[in-house]
């Protein structure tokens, strides 16, 4: 079994052994590619313009050639999972062969699809499990930066679907971690630090449910040089003022006794 991750850094394991294949990033960026595109078939014209869009039609030709040969020669495993006749290359991936991102987005399909819950909760479960982290990190070849950028969304409405199913459910421990997960992946996204509050206060902790909204003011501040939003605003003054009113409940129970 080949498998192959793409997903929080490039790497390809067999039977469970990792393999030390030195691959370069230009050469690492054309064969995730084939690999991601591997069931359409892609014009030799097409990848030369992709990777090479500020060189003259020849030159990006000849440099698609010369990284083709560069990856055949690494490995026969390498030139195995690309094929190619004529003006066509195509990534191969065997029945035996496994890819984290087409995992990923199977997993997705097949909860959207899905009428039973409990089902649609496992699919759910089991693509988080794929999504190691962003795409290619340290690649930043246009096509990579658009597509880490959809898997990453992707993975954000995955963790805010399954976060709100958990609450349904009262798993507020667990919806918590994937809350933390969340901004974890997305710090500037504010409704990750509005959802994570909550969910500290439906555990009866406004402490972290306070430091987290000071959190989210620092880092807002910091990176965006804007405020929260009015529903964080709000929802940070109901915890303060129940804070409030439960100090001077205490301090009145003390005086009594």
């Amino acid at each position: 079994m080949l498998t192959i991750q793409l997903l929080g850094g490039f790497k390809i394991s067999q039977e469970g052994e990792l393999l030390d294949i030195p691959l370069r990033p230009r050469g690492k960026s054309l064969l995730a590619y084939l690999l991601l595109h591997h069931a359409t078939p892609q014009d030799r014209a097409h990848l030369a313009y992709t990777f090479w869009p500020e060189t003259s039609d020849s030159q990006a030709r000849t440099n698609l050639r010369r990284e083709l040969h560069y990856l055949r020669r690494l490995s026969p495993l390498i030139a195995a999972l690309i094929s190619s006749d004529g003006q066509v290359i195509q990534g191969q991936m065997s029945e035996r062969c496994t890819l984290d991102v087409s995992q990923f987005t199977s997993l997705l399909a097949a909860a959207e699809q899905t009428t039973d819950s409990i089902i649609r909760k496992a699919h759910h479960q089991a693509a988080i499990g794929c999504y190691g982290g962003d795409l290619l990190p340290g690649l930043y070849d246009d096509w990579v930066l658009v597509k880490r950028e959809e898997l990453r969304q992707a993975y954000i409405r995955l963790l805010e679907t399954l976060t709100l199913l958990l609450v349904d459910e009262r798993s507020y421990a667990v919806a918590t971690t994937l809350s933390q997960r969340l901004l974890q992946c997305d710090p500037l996204y504010e409704a990750g630090y509005l959802q994570l509050m909550e969910l500290y206060a439906l555990q009866d902790n406004r402490a972290r449910a306070l430091h987290t909204y000071h959190t989210c003011v620092t880092v807002l501040e910091r990176e965006l040089g804007v405020p929260p939003g009015e529903e964080t605003e709000r929802l940070y003054q109901r915890l303060l003022h129940a804070e409030e009113h439960s100090s001077d409940g205490q301090r009145g129970s003390t005086a009594t006794a």
